[in-house]
């Protein structure tokens, strides 16, 4: 289930365990991510949530995104939601739009209080920044996982 663009969070009871979250870049980093996220989720009888986070530029309102931004999104979430599927979870997703991706995640963590965040540790760019500040502001603890490095 995706949360509204503009309604309020689909408040729902974590599982006994608490909650993870699991933020997704569309990435190939994804796959991994929510696989890991599954195990976890099952390991400790935690509910799953997914975040997308739709970074809206200062120049449009808030609610309005490109549709290729949406369509990106819905794709990313419904292809965790069958990973998680087939690992044996049931992934619950958010389409978040905001003008900073890593305070986003860092409201969303507050709101909903997980055990654990977890997000790939992008190679460069403007979210890499974005991912430190989690790093270092998240209230829960943060799991960060990056793909093996290539030999040489």
């Amino acid at each position: 289930m995706v949360r509204a663009r503009h309604g309020p969070p689909v408040s729902e009871p974590p599982g006994p365990g608490g909650a993870l979250l699991v933020v997704l870049q569309g990435e190939p980093t994804d796959e991994p991510l929510v696989e890991l996220a599954c195990t976890l989720a099952r390991a400790i009888g935690a509910s799953l949530r997914a975040l997308w986070v739709i970074e809206v530029p200062r120049s449009r309102p808030l609610g309005e995104w490109d549709e290729t931004a949406e369509r990106r999104a819905r794709a990313a979430l419904a292809a965790a939601a069958a990973i998680a599927q087939r690992r044996g979870c049931t992934l619950r997703s958010t389409v978040l739009p905001a003008r900073d991706f890593g305070a986003a995640i860092l409201d969303e963590a507050s709101e909903w209080a997980p055990r654990l965040v977890l997000l790939a540790f992008p190679a460069g760019g403007p979210r890499r920044a974005a991912v430190e500040r989690v790093v270092a502001a998240a209230p829960p603890a943060v799991l960060l996982w990056r793909p093996p490095r290539a030999a040489e």
